[in-house]
């Protein structure tokens, strides 16, 4: 019983050290009336074979899918997806590209990953507060797939931006110089 107790618990150690942490940095600013740049930052540490992490995101990617890119998403405070009428997103990393597809961690290795999504609301939105979110984060470790589990997902999001926020107060008026 004590053997078993003790393997659990190794298994338990080895499953949090070979899994993603929460994130390190998470930022959002209004880049425009309604466009925001939302950034995550976190790490991977690679069991004893490499691993190996998606370059690619794609936007409303629900989780457990079948894709090999990172999926997410951009929601309102309230935590409802918002509509968007322009969205890109990818990772960024120092670590070496493989397959063009990949960034590689070496086996034992932790490595820093950013992920970067540019967002347009319609200009007819409310101004509301707006995240990125992390919905579907696949890493592979020789031939398997493997996934960050659902409720870890939730620390993988950026701080808010407001956006849409109608502008008020004095303005300054420039008058072209004939």
């Amino acid at each position: 019983m004590k053997d078993m107790k003790l393997k659990l618990a190794l298994f338990a150690l080895a499953t949090i050290l070979v899994t993603p942490h929460t994130t390190l940095a998470a930022s959002a600013v209004a880049a425009t009336d309604n466009t925001g740049l939302f950034v995550v930052t976190f790490d991977f540490l690679a069991g004893k074979e490499a691993y190996r992490i998606p370059i690619g995101a794609t936007h409303n990617l629900p989780y457990g899918s079948n894709s090999n890119f990172i999926g997410y998403d951009i929601v309102t405070e309230e935590g409802t997806s918002a509509s968007l009428t322009k969205t890109a997103g990818l990772v960024l990393s120092k670590q070496k590209v493989v397959d063009n597809l990949y960034y590689e961690i070496k086996p034992g290795e932790r490595a820093r990953f950013t992920f970067v999504s540019i967002a347009t609301v319609p200009e007819t939105a409310p101004t509301a507060e707006y995240r990125a979110i992390l919905t579907n984060v696949p890493h592979f470790s020789g031939t398997e797939r493997r996934l960050v589990l659902e409720d870890r997902l939730g620390s993988f999001k950026s701080d808010t931006a407001v956006m849409n926020k109608d502008i008020t107060g004095q303005a300054i008026s420039l008058t072209p110089i004939k």
